[in-house]
């Protein structure tokens, strides 16, 4: 199913015969102009204007006067998110790999443009597939301290047979392994931090004594980059010597405890060392363990980060209604297809300047 054909699915909840364009067209035009390099309303409503015979020719034949930027404004701050999340989550889910052992990282992101006059950020909760490089689902939520309870029912929308889930800190609850494990057929690597007081406690003190002592029930990696001036040293520990824990039977599928170590050497600062810690359902070796844990950080380095830098989320404004939500939502799509068609040796914001300068390119990442 194309994009344009998904969101022919979302309910149009305007009155009925009172709307000159139908809303798929609308976000349609949207899109296109967003992977071309349109960033604010007035730009997306220029592109339409001076392109619509390529947009007629393209994608909607039946397009008469292009919309105005109040349309396209008044669409995406009065648009259900949840009705736009919901489409384009079924969407994403066909975007995935085939392949068994998709790594699904989650993560939450403050849209810090959209700021409210409280001083409250709305927050968007995404599932990011390692493997494939595109979002395959995400939830909205008011601010940081709801992600915990936004996890959950972002879990329960995806496809996990089979698959492994990361997770930071915030996720690190009983329910949500449990979900994960026996609701979803998946498994989990999950941070451990002060949120899990007393775990986290034994956990420390247990791989650090294993550490210590080199304990044969613990399994040991090593990785060692350089350069810019800096020599930092990864390694990771594993043990699946759990039966010591007394509630451990409370966390669903539980089966090793990871300690990552990392020292970090830098020219003319000084070497600082770092300790985080994690549980698993997986019985993977160190090595495996230590790719899990730093393939994660993809949702940071190859989602969030390009969102802001590359489509300059951080710095827009739009923050009236459902605007921030929506378009953040759209982001996501314009970054799917972009993921999903540009070489490797080309970077998002390279292959958006080339889809702005070949309208055939953007015909066919749209259309693909």
């Amino acid at each position: 199913m194309t994009i344009l054909k998904a969101l022919e699915l979302i309910p149009d909840w305007r009155v009925r015969g009172r709307c000159l364009y139908p809303l798929h067209t609308i976000l349609g035009i949207a899109l296109v102009a967003v992977l071309r390099g349109c960033t604010s309303y007035r730009q997306i409503a220029h592109f339409a204007r001076t392109q619509a015979g390529w947009l007629r020719a393209c994608f909607f034949p039946d397009l008469g006067k292009t919309p105005s930027h109040d349309v396209f404004r008044n669409v995406f701050v009065q648009m259900d998110p949840d009705l736009f999340c919901g489409v384009f989550t079924l969407w994403a889910q066909g975007l995935r790999p085939s392949a068994p052992g998709d790594h699904i990282c989650l993560d939450g992101k403050a849209l810090r443009g959209a700021a409210r006059p409280d001083g409250t950020i709305p927050h968007v909760v995404s599932a990011w597939s390692e493997l494939g490089s595109v979002v395959v689902g995400q939830i909205q939520t008011d601010a940081k301290s709801n992600e915990i309870a936004a996890l959950p029912e972002l879990i329960r929308r995806l496809v996990l047979r089979d698959c492994i889930v990361t997770i930071d800190a915030a996720g690190c609850q009983k329910g949500i392994a449990r979900i994960v494990v026996e609701e979803k057929g998946g498994d989990y690597v999950l941070a451990l931090k002060g949120n899990q007081g007393t775990l986290f406690e034994e956990v420390r003190l247990l791989m650090e004594e294993l550490a210590r002592s080199g304990s044969e029930k613990l399994l040991r990696s090593e990785q060692t980059d350089k350069g810019h001036g800096r020599v930092e040293v990864r390694r990771c520990f594993v043990t699946h010597w759990v039966d010591w824990q007394e509630d451990g039977d409370r966390w669903a599928g539980l089966k090793s405890l990871c300690m990552v170590e990392s020292e970090r050497t830098v020219q003319g600062k000084g070497t600082t060392v770092e300790r985080r810690f994690y549980i698993s359902s997986l019985q993977a070796d160190a090595e495996a363990m230590g790719r899990l844990i730093r393939g994660h950080w993809g949702i940071e380095n190859r989602l969030h980060y390009v969102k802001d830098v590359d489509f300059g989320e951080d710095g827009c404004r739009a923050r009236s209604g459902h605007s921030a939500m929506n378009r953040s939502t759209l982001l996501h799509v314009a970054l799917n297809l972009i993921n999903r068609a540009r070489p490797e040796d080309i970077g998002v914001k390279a292959f958006r300047q080339q889809l702005s300068w070949d309208p055939g390119l953007s015909a066919e990442v749209v259309c693909a």
